[in-house]
């Protein structure tokens, strides 16, 4: 018996299978479970009990049950934890920006390079800022900067003017949950920093609606439609949610997550000769599915126009 054909055969039948395999998944493209990615990862932070029968299952989400944490959340609960589930998403998003390059764009706004994030001491960040700051409260704040803003001050604007005022940087969930936790009822405001364009949810950007008032403003002619369908992000592929099933059968849409959030920008010309300052009151409400247990599905979204 010759050995060394049997061996070199052996490897050549692993080659041709392993590009046989490449091959196919090319050929096939994305699974069908890829559309479903965000819902999927949603009903798996709380999957049902393997004790548990479908029938009690079904009922208890349907009543409002959190299996994971065994307990009924009331609204203000659920408000909190869906702001740090929010917050996380944030977090995730800043991490991708510091550790390896990113596209050019991601949920439709432009990111600066990861070496400038690196060496940057508050960029690419989200952070807590305790207190009872409003939404028009940031907006003025940002007015009274925009003002002192010049290329003199690019470098030390932000330490100098903006975090000053007990800021805590949130690196991870829990870390974010403690922090809401220890503000009681203080308030708290929520940022996530890119180099240019500030995100924010302040202490009265969020609520939790129940279902039914949910649905009167979903059927409000304000109401522009799923970002989904709007193609209003760069991977709504992933972003569906299963047809012909009852969502509160799942744990999902009792109760739904309604924010408004804030933009602010300070950007320097590439000439360096210009310095603009910029706030933007993002002009649409956004309503979110989310679980029992506070988790929000950030796609897809209901966007609908904000009323003056």
């Amino acid at each position: 018996m010759n050995f060394k054909r049997i061996k070199k055969k052996y490897f050549i039948g692993i080659g041709l299978l392993f590009a046989a395999l490449c091959l196919g998944g090319i050929l096939m493209g994305p699974s069908e479970t890829d559309v479903y990615e965000y819902w999927d990862d949603l009903l798996a932070k709380d999957a049902k009990p393997w004790f548990v029968s479908e029938q009690e299952y079904k009922a208890k989400n349907r009543a409002g049950f959190c299996w994971r944490d065994k307990k009924f959340y009331t609204p203000a609960e659920l408000k909190n934890k869906a702001v740090a589930s929010f917050g996380e998403k944030w977090i995730s998003e800043m991490e991708t920006f510091r550790s390896r390059n990113p596209p050019n764009e991601i949920n439709g706004g432009t990111f600066d390079s990861v070496r400038q994030c690196r060496y940057s001491q508050f960029g690419c960040r989200v952070w807590f800022f305790p207190g009872k700051r409003t939404n028009q409260e940031w907006l003025d704040r940002f007015k009274e900067l925009k003002k002192i803003a010049s290329p003199d001050n690019f470098y030390t604007f932000e330490e100098k003017y903006l975090f000053s005022q007990g800021e805590k940087q949130a690196g991870s969930k829990k870390e974010l949950e403690e922090y809401i936790e220890k503000s009681g009822k203080d308030g708290f405001s929520l940022v996530q920093n890119t180099l240019e364009t500030k995100h924010m949810l302040a202490s009265d950007c969020c609520s939790v609606l129940p279902k039914n008032e949910a649905v009167q403003k979903l059927e409000s002619k304000d109401n522009i439609g799923l970002d989904e369908d709007l193609h209003l992000l760069h991977f709504y592929h992933q972003s569906s949610i299963p047809e012909n099933i009852d969502l509160q059968d799942y744990g999902v849409g009792n109760f739904y997550f309604h924010a408004h959030e804030i933009n602010s920008f300070v950007r320097r010309t590439l000439a360096d000769k210009d310095y603009l300052a910029g706030i933007n009151e993002w002009p649409y409400d956004e309503i979110y599915f989310m679980n029992n247990c506070g988790d929000v599905l950030r796609h897809p979204h209901y966007v609908l126009r904000r009323k003056n």
